[in-house]
């Protein structure tokens, strides 16, 4: 397994890159929600979690709903691109 970061002028070849698998690694900070969708944002809500919901069969079944193709919104604040040509 390998990671690729790309930044500046490097991130021209992530077109080359876009159609292959991808795998995700997150890291997660639960019971918040910010103005922009990421940690970046400035906090607009806080609440208590359930830690019945943290329960390995209540995780396990949220992460396979994640499997396969996704269809997502991204948060306002991120690039957004259609036929790999960023749109304002």
């Amino acid at each position: 397994m390998f990671f690729l970061c790309l930044f500046g002028k490097g991130t021209k070849i992530s077109k080359y890159l876009i159609d292959h698998d991808k795998v995700y690694q997150v890291v997660l900070k639960l019971g918040i929600q910010t103005d922009t969708g990421d940690r970046e944002g400035s906090i607009i809500k806080e609440q208590d979690v359930d830690l019945k919901h943290l329960e390995e069969e209540n995780v396990e079944k949220v992460l396979k709903s994640f499997l396969g193709k996704q269809s997502q919104v991204p948060p306002m604040y991120s690039a957004i691109k259609v036929k790999r040509k960023k749109i304002v």
